[in-house]
């Protein structure tokens, strides 16, 4: 069962908003739920602190509204939250298991320089904190910031320079809609959200606040185990199968556990 939201502003194509807000106090909610609010701001749900109900819900929601749901309600760890990996043995080849320090967040990582520099600029800060010591490596080349204002952007129409919230990397970005649309798609949560913001758009395939409300009518918003990646896959079959055959191994686990569909490689073979 998926967390309720209250007050949520529905996100259509046409629509340009930059946040979602479930609530702005307590007063929003019920008399048994708290109004939790991300670090960033761009997100806010009612949420029951109470243990049993926490414990239950707290696996589908992102690391960045777990963060604050815990310091919230007081409670340290989401028990029902499975990782991705427990130890080194879960791990293909040579990669390590890398835990967050509070326990609620793994993942496999690849601690040879040249791939942990082009895959770190993608993760959040928890994670990159622990990727650093596991694998002895004090700093991330690729979080690098491109731009740290719009006068560093001059390269073709990406003259907006726009800066994640936790500032840890920043990014040239042409926010003419056309341009937008088609990149939108391979960024990062952090930098979805702060580009949609700066270029007052919405990437219609994306929901990085992790909530149906944000996909087009009839879409659900399916999210990767990392939490990293999630996009809006359509559950009717006819659809689902048709746009299976294209998604990575990570999503096309998200999107059969949200739409309780199984993609039937047999049944792709023979549309193409």
């Amino acid at each position: 069962m998926a967390p309720s939201m209250k007050k949520a502003l529905i996100f259509l194509p046409f629509l340009t908003v930059a946040y979602v807000n479930g609530c702005e106090t307590d007063a929003d909610c019920t008399d048994d739920e708290v109004c939790v609010i991300q670090a960033d701001g761009y997100y806010s749900q009612c949420i029951n602190c109470d243990p049993t109900d926490f414990g239950e819900q707290c696996q589908y929601w992102s690391e960045q509204i777990l963060e604050a749901a815990e310091v919230a309600c007081g409670i340290s760890n989401c028990s029902s939250k499975a990782l991705a990996c427990t130890t080194d043995d879960d791990c293909d080849g040579s990669d390590k298991c890398v835990i967050e320090a509070d326990g609620n967040y793994a993942q496999c990582i690849d601690c040879d320089p040249d791939s942990f520099g082009q895959q770190c600029a993608y993760w959040s800060q928890a994670i990159l904190e622990a990727a650093e010591e596991a694998c002895g490596i004090d700093t991330c080349a690729s979080q690098t910031p491109q731009c740290t204002t719009d006068e560093d952007c001059s390269s073709g129409n990406t003259t907006t320079c726009v800066t994640q919230s936790d500032g840890l990397y920043a990014q040239c970005i042409d926010c003419s809609e056309e341009s937008f649309d088609t990149e939108c798609i391979y960024w990062s949560d952090a930098l979805l959200l702060a580009a949609q913001d700066s270029c007052d758009l919405i990437c219609p395939t994306r929901c990085p606040n992790h909530t149906d409300e944000e996909c087009p009518s009839g879409e659900v918003c399916a999210v990767e185990a990392s939490g990293y990646y999630e996009q809006c896959v359509d559950c009717d079959e006819d659809s689902f199968q048709n746009e299976c055959i294209s998604w990575s191994d990570d999503m096309k686990a998200a999107a059969e556990a949200k739409c309780g569909l199984q993609c039937d490689s047999d049944t792709q073979k023979e549309r193409k």
